[in-house]
C-alpha cells in the first residue's frame, strides 16, 4: 500500500506509525518540493516560464553581482525556488527599463 493510499483510507483521528528508509523519505520530500514549485508557478499565472539568473544576466548583459545588488535594493522582482533564483521575463523587462 502506498503512503497516499494509507493516508486516504485511514479514519480521521487515527494514529499511524510508519517506518521508512532514508531514500524513501528523500524521494517523498523531492516529490513534494517539485509539485509545490510547479503549483506556485502555475498560480502566478504570468504566462511564460521563468528564466534562470544566468539567462537573465546574459539577456541584459549584467553580471551576477549586479543582479544580486538589484535584488537586495528591491529594484528587480525575483522568485526563489529552493536555492535557485528565477525571474519572469515580463517582470524583468519592466524592472530593467530603469537601467
Amino acid at each position: 500500500m502506498s503512503f497516499e493510499e494509507l493516508v486516504k483510507t485511514a479514519p480521521v483521528g487515527t494514529s499511524l506509525q510508519i517506518t521508512v528508509t532514508p531514500e524513501v523519505l528523500r524521494n517523498f520530500g523531492e516529490d513534494i518540493a517539485e509539485k509545490t514549485a510547479k503549483k506556485l508557478i502555475q498560480d502566478l499565472d504570468i504566462g511564460k516560464q521563468p528564466i534562470s539568473e544566468k539567462e537573465a544576466c546574459k539577456l541584459y548583459k549584467k553580471s551576477r553581482q549586479s543582479m544580486s545588488s538589484y535584488r537586495k535594493l528591491g529594484k528587480v522582482r525575483y522568485h526563489r525556488m529552493g536555492r535557485e533564483i528565477y525571474y519572469f521575463p515580463s517582470e524583468l523587462a519592466e524592472d530593467m527599463q530603469n537601467f
